[in-house]
């Protein structure tokens, strides 16, 4: 049993999105819409590994080109699932997923 302490308490009647049974909260969501995060991005120091849906509902695909532009990272390594969504959920996209992070830390670990 799990007892909800009074900080998650609070963020129950917070309105928001599911998300495969997870709840975003919408007041992040707006947040994180005009959140510049580019002051940031030149920090970044290792290689990367992007993996998305281009049917994904809640990240615009153009925030890809957008974080391609703006990050410093010495290799930016990007997956694209065309027929994937937010979360990439499907069993085939998990293996996917899961295959592509294992080439990705064999030539970089």
């Amino acid at each position: 049993v799990h007892y909800l302490d009074q900080a998650e308490k609070a963020t129950i009647n917070v309105p928001h999105i599911l998300v495969d049974k997870n709840r975003i909260g919408l007041p992040l969501v707006e947040e994180m819409k005009t959140t510049d995060l580019a002051p940031y991005l030149h920090e970044l120091r290792a290689p990367i590994l992007m993996q998305y849906g281009a049917q994904d509902q809640i990240v615009d695909a153009h925030q890809i080109d957008y974080f391609k532009e703006n990050a410093k990272a010495p290799r930016i390594d990007i997956t694209s699932y065309e027929d994937g969504g937010h979360g990439l959920t499907s069993a085939r996209h998990r293996q996917m997923i899961f295959y592509h992070i294992g080439q990705f830390l064999s030539k970089f670990s």
